[in-house]
């Protein structure tokens, strides 16, 4: 016997393999419409036993077969065969809607969720980047976030039209419209971590003219956590985890703590060493722009739990209330 499935795992696989995400759903469901207009499902009796009669010798048998079958070559890194079975599911389609449903629906997922990917890996980078060229004072870094910059603003111009798109053609409902709505949001909140990125970027340049001095923060652990932050967020999108997300909300209180320290302790820099006040204001526009960016992290994470789970905790209150 297998193992069993633990409960966020298979919710998550529930979600991928629903025919309704992420285009919504379709009218034509292996023939169940007609089932019940034909009077054949007329209570919750005779419609389980629809049910079981597909999976046991209709299509969804067949979708389940050819599922494992996928599933086997892909975790085996079998190209070609799974290549193959991907022919056979197209010519096994029974119908033109059919075959339409399996490739609209197959398309439009991978879409949506790849183009999720290059959004979240130039934001990470960005950040990554620009911390960097803080701590080693390097423009040559601070001219590359700003080209990434630039890549980041076309991503998500791309990704937005896409879901749009969507919204307007398939027009989703529950969970898919969700899913939709949440990365419209998050691909914001991508662009605004780059955003923010290009901030601390002028930092660097500004601080460059002027004399180098070791301040009492430690930007790179900042940066660091930010970043993990950034890495959790978008894993608990890609993997549909809910738990994992809330981890991004708690983590979200130690970089409030960082933030604090730096402020108080810089503050008290200025106090002791005034000639040292605008490396020291540089820096506190340093840490909060790192606060910022984790801020973002923190809205994706909100978002991802708002489309698993449907509930709003944007405006909670932080567990940290030193």
């Amino acid at each position: 016997g297998g193992s069993e499935i633990d409960g966020p795992a298979l919710y998550r696989l529930m979600n991928f393999m629903s025919p309704a995400y992420p285009v919504g759903a379709f009218s034509y469901s292996s023939g169940i419409e007609w089932a019940v207009e034909a009077g054949d499902i007329s209570d919750a009796g005779s419609l389980r036993d629809w049910i079981e009669t597909m999976a046991r010798a209709g299509s969804i048998f067949c979708d389940a077969v050819l599922f494992v079958h996928a599933h086997n070559a892909a975790s085996g890194n079998l190209r070609r065969r799974l290549s193959e079975i991907a022919e056979l599911a197209a010519a096994l389609a029974g119908c033109k809607e059919r075959f339409l449903e399996t490739t609209a629906q197959g398309a439009a997922f991978m879409q949506v969720t790849r183009t999720t990917w290059p959004c979240a890996a130039l934001a990470q980078l960005a950040v990554e980047s620009a911390v960097d060229a803080y701590l080693q004072r390097d423009k040559g870094l601070c001219q590359y976030v700003k080209q990434n910059e630039t890549a980041i603003n076309t991503a998500q111009r791309e990704l937005d039209e896409m879901a749009y798109e969507l919204l307007a053609k398939e027009q989703p409902m529950a969970i898919d419209l969700r899913f939709i709505l949440a990365v419209i949001k998050i691909n914001g909140d991508l662009e605004r971590i780059g955003d923010q990125s290009m901030g601390l970027s002028r930092r660097t340049r500004d601080i460059i003219k002027t004399e180098e001095v070791e301040l009492p923060v430690d930007y790179s652990a900042m940066g660091e956590f930010a970043g993990r932050m950034i890495r959790t967020a978008i894993q608990s999108l890609l993997e549909g985890d809910a738990r994992l997300a809330d981890t991004v909300r708690e983590m979200d209180d130690e970089i409030d703590r960082m933030n604090r320290r730096a402020h108080a302790d810089l503050l008290k820099l200025i106090q002791e060493k005034p000639m040292y006040t605008q490396q020291a204001m540089n820096g506190l526009m340093v840490s909060r722009s790192l606060e910022r960016i984790a801020d973002h992290a923190s809205n994706i994470a909100t978002d991802v739990i708002f489309w698993i789970r449907g509930a709003d905790v944007r405006h909670q209150l932080s567990l940290s209330m030193d």
